[in-house]
């Protein structure tokens, strides 16, 4: 089973892959950032987006869930993205 969750911020793509047996994966901009492999029921992930500033904003994602997986994406600590019920 595969769950994707995209979102767009500034003008940059961040997607959201969950599968039951290939793990978790971020990704900025179609470049992964992060990944998790393993079973659990709560998964977090971390990221970065260069802002036009020349800095970076951090991405924290949280996917947890039992018999559906739910997803929240933060950058710079603001919830920009959620789906689902924890």
């Amino acid at each position: 089973m595969l769950s994707t969750w995209e979102v767009e911020y500034k003008g940059h793509k961040v997607k959201v892959e969950n599968r039951w047996f290939g793990g978790e994966k971020l990704y900025v901009d179609a470049e992964l950032q992060d990944k998790q492999v393993g079973f659990d029921f709560r998964v977090r992930l971390c990221g970065r987006i260069k802002n036009g500033d020349g800095e970076n904003d951090s991405i924290k994602v949280s996917i947890g869930g039992w018999i559906t997986a739910c997803c929240r994406i933060f950058i710079n600590d603001t919830l920009v993205f959620s789906k689902g019920k924890y």
